[in-house]
């Protein structure tokens, strides 16, 4: 089931160059409701604007709310937008997306980024051949920073009982989520 706008990738991800998918017309007529993209949130439509009207991924959400709050938001906005940017053809915006999707996972201690990508399963599998080589780099060289941010974060919700199991059951876990991709 692809993401939904709660606020598809074609598993190439992020190439070396980047597509040049400006179309200033189309941002006109999708930010005057002309084009219709169903299921967006005006945060999201805007990332699409500023794509059409300047080559970039921006976000123009209001921040409010934790920093885990705020990254989750970013992190479902990319995802949902990079799922369903396939469909309309417009490959830039699928790269400027996963390059938003690896800058949050490598902003994010791993274990909440693994809580963040849950619902995403079909999402991980379409994009597993540029993912998983991502999420193995941040799990072999960012696990000492990944594992004091992921104490902090699960200490406030009195999970550090549980906080070494799970970091027994994550290589694991890792490994076997890339053999079934």
């Amino acid at each position: 089931m692809p993401p939904r706008a709660a606020g598809e990738g074609d598993g190439d991800g992020p190439s070396s160059a980047q597509t040049n998918d400006r179309h200033p017309r189309f941002a006109d007529l999708f930010q005057n409701s002309s084009l219709r993209w169903p299921g967006l949130y005006p945060e999201q439509a805007q990332i699409v604007i500023n794509y059409l009207m300047y080559n970039e991924y921006r976000s123009e959400r209001v921040l409010s709310g934790s920093h885990w709050d705020r990254q989750r938001l970013a992190l479902h906005d990319a995802i949902y937008i990079h799922f369903n940017a396939l469909e309309r053809h417009l490959p830039g915006l699928m790269e400027l997306c996963a390059i938003e999707i690896v800058h949050i996972a490598l902003s994010l201690p791993i274990l909440s980024f693994l809580c963040c990508i849950t619902g995403y399963r079909e999402w991980v599998h379409l994009n597993s051949r540029w993912f998983s080589p991502v999420m193995f780099h941040y799990s072999e060289y960012a696990m000492p920073d990944a594992a004091i941010g992921d104490i902090e974060t699960f200490r406030a919700l009195n999970f550090i009982d549980d906080y070494s199991r799970a970091v027994e059951l994550l290589g694991p876990l890792l490994i076997a989520l890339q053999q079934l991709i």
